[in-house]
Parts: C-alpha cells; sequence; structure tokens
C-alpha cells in the first residue's frame, strides 16, 4: 500500500491560524502554540534580554546588537519563532518583511515544561539549515543552559551549565552572564499564588 505525502505547509497555512496563537513552520510540518508565555518564562525571557542588552551595549564591547523576542525566522521553507534572537548591528538590514533578514547570529530557546527534546531537534536542524551560527536552549524546569555552534555537521555543544556562576557564551565572548539571576528569577512564587 502506497504512502500518501503529506503536504509541507506554507505561509497561507501560517496566516490562516487566529492571532490568539504563535504558528510555526517547523520540519514542513504547522505547529500552533498559545502566543502568550507563562509567567515565570516570560519573566526569564525578559530578563535575559536586559541583561544581553546592556552587556553589548557597554563601550569596547563587540559592536552593537539588534535583539527581538519571538522573531520569525525563515530557514529553507521552514518559519519558526524562537524565544530570543539577536544580529550583529551590521548584518541587520532594516526590512517590513522577517523574509528578508539575514539569518541571525543567535537564536535562544527557551524550553517550557514539557517541551519535548525531538520539538528541540527539529528545530537545531532547521536553524543549523538557515546558517544561525549560535544556539543556546535555556530550560528553565531543569536549570540548565547549553550553548551550541554550527559546524559542517550541524550543531556541536560546546557548553552545558546549571545554576552555579556566571558564564560566557558566543557570539559574546567578553559578555558574562549571571545564570545564578536568571534561574533565581524561575523560582520566584508569582503574587497571589
Amino acid at each position: 500500500m502506497a504512502e500518501t505525502a503529506q503536504r509541507r505547509a506554507t505561509y497561507a497555512d501560517l496566516e490562516a491560524v487566529p492571532p490568539e496563537f504563535t504558528a510555526e513552520i517547523v520540519a514542513g510540518e504547522l505547529v500552533v502554540s498559545s502566543r502568550g508565555l507563562p509567567p515565570l518564562h516570560a519573566m526569564a525571557l525578559a530578563q535575559l534580554g536586559s541583561l544581553l542588552s546592556v552587556a553589548t551595549g557597554r563601550k569596547g564591547k563587540r559592536g552593537d546588537w539588534i535583539f527581538f523576542n519571538r522573531p520569525e525566522i525563515h530557514a529553507a521553507g521552514d518559519v519558526l519563532v524562537p524565544s530570543l534572537a539577536a544580529w550583529e548591528r551590521d548584518r541587520f538590514v532594516d526590512s517590513e518583511n522577517w523574509a528578508e533578514l539575514a539569518p541571525p547570529d543567535l537564536v535562544c530557546e527557551m524550553s517550557n515544561p514539557g517541551t519535548s527534546n525531538h520539538r528541540l531537534s527539529s528545530r537545531m536542524i532547521a536553524y543549523a539549515h538557515a546558517g544561525v551560527a549560535n544556539l543556546w536552549h535555556v530550560d528553565l524546569a531543569e536549570r540548565r543552559f547549553e550553548k551550541f555552534s554550527l559546524s559542517v555537521t550541524g550543531y556541536e555543544r560546546n557548553g552545558n551549565h546549571d545554576t552555579g556562576g556566571d558564564v560566557l557564551a558566543s557570539p559574546f565572548p567578553d559578555v558574562s552572564l549571571d545564570l545564578k539571576q536568571l534561574f533565581t528569577l524561575h523560582s520566584f512564587p508569582l503574587p497571589g499564588t
């Protein structure tokens, strides 16, 4: 019995998803998730973006950077929405269309509880095809920060850190991230809970 080829999702499929959801195309499949982030996830993402913006804006640091929370990354027919992405200012082209942008220098995927490793590995393949040089994975539930760099065979892990201390991570070699501060935020109870 012959298998029926599954139709590859298109941008029109993304546009048909109601605006209260985030729609992506990952490995050719339409993936729909809640647009909103859990509050602690949103706090940690804001904290990470703030730490990076302040650290990379200091005089003497490596260039100026552009940061976006949850941008669209277009990669060989896939459309991904990472937690955070960064472009070195010299590589960023002002555009009204995400598809016209060069791949970012960094994507950061911040896992929610229950996010599968299979989902992350599918996304990593798409980011590699797009030519994203650096990928960070922040797992708030496990309090783990992983950093990967792109090689000719795909992503290679070049660091796996837990809650302790500061970490240096490409593409920001002189920026020290305080993981304790990032992960401590995640453990704060929300008001009224």
